[in-house]
């Protein structure tokens, strides 16, 4: 898993990496890898990390590195579940990234403190144009602290926070 973070740095042409469904990528350091690739990279937009249980560590690296990361513009992290235990730095990355358009971060059980999270990384991205957050048991105020924040993100086109417990 070491050498994808090599690779996504060495590679002056990749734009897109798909590595769904991988869990062990989450148990051997691979997340933290893969993100000081992305933080190196200057021309990968699409990286999908759906199901690979990314954890508290990966999800800290992604954060660093989507605010140094000038390309990335679509990310896939869903589901990881509430062992990801790192909900809030994702949320922060929306905030901490100049380019990214598109997080999916659907089923990942933010509940209602990863939603305020969210929420508020939401009203200060300036690139976010889409965010699917469905399934995130985020309640009733969740969903209306990021139904807030909405109106204050002026790039955001489309949001999907069906089944959240409203």
């Amino acid at each position: 898993a070491q050498a994808l973070g090599t690779a996504v740095a060495a590679c002056p042409a990749l734009e897109e990496l798909g590595l769904e469904l991988n869990p062990t990528l989450g148990a051997d350091g691979g997340i933290e890898a893969i993100a000081a690739g992305l933080a190196a990279s200057a021309t990968l937009r699409r990286l999908n990390l759906t199901c690979c249980a990314i954890g508290a560590p990966g999800a800290e690296a992604l954060e660093a590195a989507l605010t140094s990361c000038t390309s990335l513009a679509r990310l896939g992290v869903a589901p990881n579940g509430p062992r990801a235990g790192g909900r809030a730095p994702i949320a922060r990355a929306v905030a901490g990234s100049a380019s990214l358009e598109h997080l999916d971060a659907s089923d990942n059980e933010l509940g209602e403190g990863g939603a305020a999270v969210l929420a508020a990384a939401v009203g200060s991205s300036a690139s976010l144009r889409s965010l699917m957050v469905y399934a995130n048991q985020m309640g009733t105020a969740g969903v209306e602290a990021l139904v807030a924040s909405v109106g204050a993100c002026a790039t955001l086109g489309a949001c999907d926070a069906r089944w959240n417990g409203v």
